[in-house]
């Protein structure tokens, strides 16, 4: 009986010792990866919908002689960046950005523009 109750009282150790174990691998509950998967996706969608809108203004803005050679790429802080076929195009292009056009651009779309970078 001796040799019983010193197995029961090592195993209550034993459990003791794992439970305690366990309290610092585990988790809480709320704090996973889930959570900071579901904060990128948001932040990638909201992205998305400014850049939507953003090229939607580009395209309500820009003159016509422009809007078939002149394809939106991207606004990244601020930075709106256009693509175009030839330097042609980017210089008349550049122009009409600085004769008034980033100034009316920047009125139109619903995200802050610092500048506009038209690229070949």
């Amino acid at each position: 009986m001796g040799e019983t109750g010193q197995s029961e009282g090592a195993d209550r150790a034993a459990g003791a010792r794992l439970d305690r174990v366990r309290g610092y691998r585990v988790r809480p509950e709320g704090g996973g990866l889930g959570e900071a998967i579901d904060r990128a996706r948001r932040a990638v969608r909201k992205r998305t919908d400014a850049e939507q809108a953003a090229a939607e203004a580009w395209e309500a803005v820009v003159p016509d002689e422009f809007r078939e050679r002149a394809t939106f790429v991207s606004v990244r802080r601020g930075v709106v960046t256009v693509r175009v076929p030839d330097a042609g195009v980017r210089y008349r292009l550049e122009a009409w950005v600085r004769g008034g056009g980033q100034a009316t651009y920047a009125g139109v779309a619903k995200t802050a523009v610092s500048r506009v970078k038209v690229v070949v």
